[in-house]
């Protein structure tokens, strides 16, 4: 079960992190370690990260991001002007397109337990890393979508402070780490998941 050992990685987190670090791939790339190794800190397990499989969801993600834009634009051309309005997918649309492709190119190619010592681990440490072994390409895509949203939505609100309405119990995470991990989930259905998250608490 999950005992939410996530904690918000705010020096790598902003609101225009879609446009800033992870509009390139070094940036991309910058961001997708940190945030996994940021996940097994504590624990001992070794993460071997594959360059191709990142490069990969670095550029699905792209495509989506300007496929979306391109579509919505194309819809939004000033007719009787002539005059194009510029479209830019929000939040939740990116965190979703991103979700979706960390977990189908998950970027950690191998998650090492080899250097694990169980029986010296806290509780809390051990339950992060079984729960890894068995959810981490999930967790890990879910997590990182989930904390960008959760960063522009308390900016958005007033600040840090409002994060405590929007956390997730340890039932609704293990509820979607099974559904992430046996359903084949679409980059839509996942712009949905985030946006009724944040959408229905914000009142």
């Amino acid at each position: 079960m999950c005992t939410l050992f996530f904690f918000m990685p705010r020096y790598k987190i902003h609101r225009r992190i879609f446009e800033v670090e992870m509009s390139s791939l070094d940036g991309f790339t910058d961001v997708i370690q940190k945030h996994y190794n940021h996940l097994v800190e504590g624990t001992d397990i070794t993460l071997t990260f594959c360059p191709f499989r990142t490069q990969w969801a670095f550029e699905y993600f792209a495509d989506d991001i300007s496929r979306a834009a391109d579509k919505m634009n194309a819809a939004l051309v000033g007719k009787s002007t002539g005059i194009e309005r510029k479209f830019e997918p929000d939040h939740y649309k990116k965190a979703g397109f991103l979700a979706f492709w960390l977990r189908r190119e998950c970027p950690v190619l191998v998650w090492d337990t080899h250097r694990v010592q169980w029986d010296t681990l806290s509780r809390p440490q051990r339950s992060q890393a079984e729960y890894l072994v068995t959810y981490g390409r999930e967790y890990g895509a879910f997590m990182l979508g989930y904390a960008i949203c959760l960063h522009v939505e308390c900016n958005a609100l007033g600040g840090p402070f409002e994060e405590e309405k929007f956390q997730l119990s340890d039932a609704y995470i293990d509820d979607m780490m099974a559904f992430l991990k046996e359903k084949s989930v679409s980059p839509h259905a996942m712009y949905m998941i985030y946006r009724s998250i944040f959408e229905r608490r914000k009142k």
